[in-house]
């Protein structure tokens, strides 16, 4: 089973493994990306509970279940098939975590001959700021665990961002080196480059790099795409995107380089409610000399901004029909969940209480855990921090500038929950104190 990584910085990013049909979100603080609030201000975090997919006949097709704890953590993901006029086991994957709620192993089974068989699994190592450093890939053969695939991570001083992204395959029993991407970055964090390379005849060699241009308000503008060739890089894409007045990307166009020229080959377009979620993205390419329509989803909400239903349409004869396709299932503006082969779907979700923001909303602090200073990772100049215990009680407030510490030193060991309010947003996440 050939596996497909997906992955920017651990602790919020996805990493997918695809079998045949389906498509499990993979490792990597996953249910972080699922555990997202809906309203910060009474902790509360919704979770998908079940989702129904269907075909393009409206025939039901997958149900996808999942069980957390207490707090709203995924504990295991099962999907059953629609056969003879019922749910049938297929697939489940399972997620353990360490004592600060990291996602340590992911383990996927599959069901046969009436009982639960292990498939796959990924194991994840962090270092002390709790920054994911490796996920190793294993296939489970004749009852033994077999590595097949090894990613590893390093950051930048304030470790958050990614510096590099390495990627190997375990063969003769022993790791190969495949690629690795390099990153940088601006002094508030965002990327300015990205470039990979492919090890071959044991040297790294270019393959190819992504430019970044931001526009005032930080949001990606132009995102230049070059390839290695004849010792140099030579144009290949480019996308330039647009905002609406509330920051909304309401469109994208993506050009191809060809015979000296940017030329027009895709564009995406989105609509947004009031809110900010997503309701419509829409995709057409360019033929002889106009934009043509190809596909489009169309997303709906509940009232706390988590997406019940979706579905995707393709054009035929210039009209819209239904389409399988892959889909993203957003709560509260991120993505939690990725679906492959549906056309539409119907999601349920359930309240968990919790203290904290979703990890998309959280604030980052470093070290942690510590024993003095903290940093806070905020795109602000200037922000305000307020320091709780356990009950409540507020122990610490002060104005930092941008790079500044707070000092807890003195503060007993334990956990303590921060509040980071800036000019445009309030972020909230735990810090321990050892």
């Amino acid at each position: 089973m050939k596996k497909y990584f997906l992955l920017f910085v651990l602790c919020i990013a996805c990493t997918n493994i695809i079998y045949g049909q389906v498509h499990f979100h993979h490792v990597a603080a996953k249910v972080n990306a699922l555990n997202r609030l809906s309203d910060s201000n009474t902790g509360i975090v919704w979770n998908w509970d079940t989702i129904v997919t269907y075909e393009t006949t409206n025939q039901k097709y997958e149900r996808h279940t999942q069980i957390c704890d207490s707090y709203g953590k995924s504990l295991s993901q099962e999907i059953e098939l629609w056969q003879s006029n019922s749910w049938i086991k297929f697939q489940k994957a399972n997620f353990t975590y360490d004592s600060h709620g990291n996602i340590i192993n992911e383990l996927i089974e599959e069901w046969q001959n009436n009982t639960w068989s292990n498939t796959d699994q990924a194991v994840v190592l962090y270092d002390y700021n709790n920054h994911s450093v490796s996920i190793t890939y294993a296939e489970f053969q004749n009852n033994l665990w077999v590595n097949t695939e090894r990613e590893t991570f390093t950051y930048d001083n304030d470790m958050w961002n990614f510096l590099t992204d390495s990627y190997e395959f375990w063969q003769n029993n022993a790791w190969e080196f495949d690629d690795k991407y390099i990153y940088t970055y601006d002094s508030f964090g965002k990327m300015l480059t990205k470039t990979r390379y492919k090890w071959n005849n044991n040297v790294w060699n270019y393959n190819y790099k992504d430019t970044i241009t931001y526009t005032t308000n930080g949001n990606e503008l132009i995102k230049l795409t070059e390839l290695w060739g004849n010792n140099g890089w030579e144009n290949y894409s480019k996308d330039s995107s647009i905002y609406d007045a509330n920051e909304n990307e309401i469109m994208r166009i993506n050009t191809v380089w060809d015979n000296n020229a940017w030329n027009n080959h895709n564009i995406f377009t989105y609509t947004f409610d009031s809110f900010g979620n997503m309701l419509t993205d829409e995709w057409g390419y360019w033929y002889d000399t106009a934009w043509v329509q190809n596909a489009k989803y169309t997303y709906a909400y509940d009232f706390n901004n988590n997406s019940t239903n979706g579905k995707c349409e393709e054009t035929q004869n210039g009209m819209w029909v239904p389409s399988m396709n892959a889909f993203e299932i957003f709560s509260n503006k991120a993505e939690v969940y990725y679906i492959n082969d549906l056309y539409r779907y119907e999601a349920s979700w359930v309240p968990f209480n919790k203290d904290l923001q979703s990890e998309n909303n959280k604030a980052l602090f470093y070290p942690n855990p510590t024993n003095g200073n903290v940093y806070t990772k905020t795109s602000s100049k200037q922000f305000s921090i307020e320091v709780y215990d356990p009950t409540g009680m507020t122990l610490l407030h002060e104005d930092l500038n941008y790079g500044q510490p707070f000092d807890i030193s003195h503060f007993e060991k334990g956990i303590y929950l921060i509040r980071v309010t800036t000019d445009h947003e309030v972020l909230m996440n735990k810090v321990i104190k050892e």
